[in-house]
């Protein structure tokens, strides 16, 4: 007879003598997984992959933005995505995964990149939380468009859920930003300052 106790086998033998050892796991991922990554970054559908980009630039105090690592080696603020191969116009990708969090509870310091507003059908303001790369999507990664028509997608709310749509084919290599028609502007333009990206 065995027990599992906290990862050490007992081995019972017929007359009740109890002997323990330590079992050596060996533990293969399926083919393609790489335990390393992050949720957020295993979650990036094929059709994108995750590129270092461009250095990020001070914000308007002038300082600039702080790095953030994902846990995984990837500094957050210098991240991108890209598409892979080609990607249709219209083609919808999402839901963003993340933390709710009320708007009171967000700290005056929290990093605005990681704070997604979602403007749902009935008119309430839902807030996400992208900080923890553990409970987020690659969602987290996206960056907005320095203006509306820079943009590749655009953002869509279904059913209290933030979705993204391309508005024209992307390229090989294309970037996806995003634009959201935000009614707080000064949301836009704050969450844009901390994204490093130029309003």
């Amino acid at each position: 007879m065995n027990q599992i106790i906290l990862g050490t086998v007992f081995y019972c033998s017929a007359d009740g003598e109890a002997s323990s050892s330590t079992p050596q796991l060996n533990f293969q991922p399926p083919d393609g997984v790489d335990l390393s990554k992050s949720f957020a970054q295993l979650s990036l559908p094929g059709q994108f992959c995750l590129q270092p980009g461009e250095e990020p630039s001070p914000s308007s105090s002038g300082t600039p933005p702080a790095p953030s690592s994902d846990g995984c080696g990837l500094q957050n603020l210098r991240v991108v995505v890209r598409a892979e191969s080609g990607v249709a116009a219209r083609t919808q990708f999402g839901p963003l995964q993340g933390e709710p969090i009320l708007e009171r509870d967000v700290p005056e310091d929290f990093h605005m990149k990681d704070l997604w507003q979602v403007f749902a059908e009935d008119g309430r303001r839902l807030y996400v939380s992208t900080v923890n790369p553990e409970k987020s999507n690659w969602v987290r990664y996206l960056r907005p468009a320095p203006s509306r028509k820079q943009r590749n997608v655009a953002a869509v709310v279904k059913d209290d859920l933030l979705y993204f749509v391309t508005t024209r084919d992307l390229r090989k290599g294309e970037e996806v930003l995003y634009w959201i028609d935000d009614p707080d502007l000064m949301w836009t333009k704050k969450r844009a300052e901390k994204k490093s990206i130029p309003t």
